[in-house]
């Protein structure tokens, strides 16, 4: 469970286990947070904090999201303008690059032998503040899985999932593809690792990456749906080439 509230003067962010099972994944949050922090610096990861055996607890930051930030670029000042800001993005997601990358993660397991990546390190679940970018979400990390894997996850939550409609007559999937060097190599991994993670973790990462916010189930399954059509649809074109 998911809860954000007052403390004394501040406004802080918890996730409390709800059931003695899910205290593990509490406790993975905050050592995904501390390795996190070896890699990108304290500066840049939301500050996480075990209070008692079943809840950590977080600073909430005020800030606009780097993929807000950057759709809005694109909308507003065109494309050439939304790739200069996207490449700082990519820049910063290839800081945490393995150098042994592994293109056949098994998401079954939570193996540490190995650089840990943030999987779900979409430009919408990081906030651009004054300071700079700042890590909020960090609760799939799995052993040199690959920036390439990584860069596509997030760019179809980014495009499809958060930021369509803006984008939609700025630029394409195909040409981010191009602009960033995707290669075909690159898409097949992709899907041999998306549909691993779906089998590994199926519905639950949905249900609890929404269960935080103040709408409408309905609404929210609605849009989902209208995201995972236009990806398949995306998917489905790259299998018959």
């Amino acid at each position: 469970m998911t809860l954000i509230e007052r403390d004394g003067g501040n406004t802080v962010v918890w996730k409390k286990a709800l059931t003695p099972a899910a205290r593990t994944h509490i406790e993975k949050i905050f050592l995904n947070y501390k390795m996190l922090c070896d890699v990108y610096g304290k500066d840049r990861v939301a500050k996480a904090e075990i209070t008692g055996e079943d809840a950590v607890r977080f600073d909430y930051i005020e800030g606009m999201s780097w993929g807000t930030r950057i759709a809005e670029v694109g909308y507003n000042q065109g494309e050439e303008k939304f790739f200069s800001e996207l490449r700082r993005y990519y820049d910063f997601l290839q800081e945490g690059k393995s150098v042994q990358e592994n293109p056949e993660v098994d998401f079954s397991v939570q193996s540490y032998d190995g650089k840990m990546i943030n999987i779900d390190l979409h430009p919408d679940n990081v906030l651009y503040t004054a300071q700079g970018p700042v890590i909020i979400d960090y609760e799939w990390l799995y052993a040199d899985a690959p920036i390439a894997f990584v860069f596509q996850r997030a760019m179809f939550n980014f495009y499809y999932n958060f930021h369509h409609s803006l984008l939609e007559n700025v630029t394409t999937m195909e040409e981010i593809w191009k602009h960033f060097d995707v290669t075909e190599d690159d898409k097949h991994c992709y899907m041999q690792l998306e549909k691993a993670f779906s089998d590994a973790v199926g519905a639950d990462s949905f249900m609890a990456r929404y269960q935080k916010e103040n709408v409408c189930l309905d609404d929210v399954l609605s849009l989902k749906r209208q995201a995972k059509k236009r990806i398949l649809k995306y998917i489905s074109g790259l299998t018959r080439r």
